[in-house]
């Protein structure tokens, strides 16, 4: 009878032979001592990583938001949306051509009428987007 040297698997624990490639009780791959010091003598810091993800989630300003779409129309909806400040500033710039290739020089007079509609939505859009971009936040755990 030959003697068959065991050892002890790194993650169960268990008693595995020697030369195993794999252990038979939690089936997970090992790699034998010698691979493992050419690894080691290769890459010292592949032997422990630690990673800390650091998430600096600050909710917004439902109220900065207000004042930025208020004061600078799509321009301040970047702050709380920018899908919702480009969507908006698209729209003005497609009225405007519109309302001027139809006007001419005329379009002064009739411009407002369709600017402030598209000014109130795109408000009370970027106070929408503060608001919810804060609850999924807080329901995520992301805010600090």
């Amino acid at each position: 009878m030959t003697n068959v040297s065991n050892k002890k698997c790194p993650f169960c624990g268990k008693e595995i032979f020697a030369q195993s490639i794999r252990c038979v009780h939690c089936n997970r791959g090992l790699v034998p001592d010698d691979a493992q010091r050419v690894i080691d003598s290769v890459n010292p810091a592949a032997q422990q990583v630690n990673v800390t993800i650091i998430n600096n989630a600050r909710p917004k300003s439902v109220f900065k938001a207000f004042l930025l779409a208020l004061l600078f129309g799509p321009f301040g909806m970047l702050y709380s949306s920018v899908k919702g400040g480009i969507i908006m500033l698209l729209l003005s710039v497609i009225v405007f051509i519109v309302i001027y290739a139809s006007l001419g020089d005329k379009w002064s007079s009739v411009y407002p009428f369709f600017s402030y509609p598209a000014h109130i939505i795109g408000i009370i859009w970027a106070c929408n987007a503060a608001s919810k971009y804060n609850r999924r936040m807080a329901q995520s755990g992301r805010l600090y």
